[in-house]
């Protein structure tokens, strides 16, 4: 399949795992962005103020991990987590099918390598698929402590299947991720999407 990508399980301490679901900030807390639409349902963050010292230092260790960096020898990742952080998938939520933004608005010699998806718990549905110009996929599960390293280009095209929470219908269980985007410098590129373009 011509799509770079990597799964690594138990991938971080779990109690750090722990500490960030026992400190995530509630959906009406400021942080959040929310999107309803007939291209997904999901809550985001927006910034990196609010965000629990667990996740600070989740963010941190995978930025060190080694398997990151050879899919890009030059790439780093942003702190600043435009596009990125937490991430939150409500029971019956999904993503259609779409190609990531290309650059940063105000960072327009940013380029976007790869993203790197870490699942904080596990719920039924809410598979992550990667799709390539090729018309083949690959479907990845939501597993707890797995971290997923997939690249960004023109042709990589990837989805989040509709969630379907494993507790009860009175107490219905999120899809959970924290993720962390990567770039490289190039002062030739020419931005093309500046956020997500569907399907």
């Amino acid at each position: 399949m011509r799509y770079a990508y990597e799964i690594t399980d138990n991938a971080v301490p779990l109690q750090w795992i722990h500490s960030l679901l026992a400190t995530w900030p509630a959906l009406d807390q400021p942080i959040w962005h929310h999107y309803t639409s007939k291209n997904g349902i999901k809550h985001a963050t927006k910034e990196t103020k609010g965000l629990p010292i667990a996740a600070h230092t989740l963010l941190t260790f995978i930025s060190k991990c080694n398997n990151q960096t050879h899919l890009h020898p030059f790439s780093f990742p942003d702190f600043d987590l435009y596009g990125a952080g937490l991430h939150e998938i409500p029971d019956k939520g999904f993503l259609t099918k779409h190609l990531d933004s290309d650059h940063i608005p105000h960072r327009k010699d940013w380029v976007r390598t790869f993203s790197t998806v870490l699942f904080l718990n596990e719920v039924d549905g809410g598979e992550l698929v990667l799709h390539n110009i090729d018309n083949e996929s690959i479907v990845i599960q939501p597993k707890k402590n797995r971290l997923v390293t997939f690249e960004c280009t023109d042709e990589t095209y990837h989805e989040v299947l509709p969630v379907q929470s494993k507790q009860s219908v009175y107490m219905p269980e999120p899809r959970r991720t924290l993720s962390l985007f990567w770039w490289r410098i190039d002062h030739t590129h020419k931005p093309k999407r500046s956020s997500a373009i569907f399907c």
